[in-house]
């Protein structure tokens, strides 16, 4: 008995499941660590409403750091840089050796170099700024 050929309207469909996983467990991951900060915050609250109610002197409060700093930005300009290099490289290599050229790959190849280039003078920028 022939069997009959895998459906490619099944197979086009059940391409994208991974990437609708990645969408899904991102966004779980989102709310976890939001909650989660949302839960530490309360118990250092309660912690320091505890100590004033038993005459205790508590810590002063820090600052928290903010989260960009020129660093960060720097960091994240340098990421974007290589990872646009990366996908130029792989684009270039691909169309000459002989494969399709994917003009996609290289398009977003250059958004990222072109944001790295944004991300590096940013940080240059602002820290000569304060």
């Amino acid at each position: 008995m022939p069997t009959s050929p895998p459906d490619p309207d099944l197979a086009k469909i059940l391409v994208h499941i991974p990437g609708i996983a990645l969408v899904i467990l991102g966004f779980g991951l989102a709310f976890w660590a939001t909650y989660w900060d949302f839960r530490r915050r309360q118990l250092e609250f309660e912690e320091r409403r505890l100590m004033i109610e038993r005459g205790m002197q508590p810590p002063a409060v820090e600052k928290p750091t903010p989260f960009f700093t020129h660093r960060r930005h720097l960091g994240f300009g340098i990421f974007q840089i290589s990872v646009g290099l990366a996908l130029l490289t792989t684009a270039l290599i691909t169309g000459f050796s002989g494969g399709t050229y994917d003009a996609h790959l290289v398009a977003i190849g250059v958004a990222f170099v072109v944001f790295g280039v944004g991300e590096v003078l940013y940080s240059y920028l602002s820290k000569r700024a304060t």
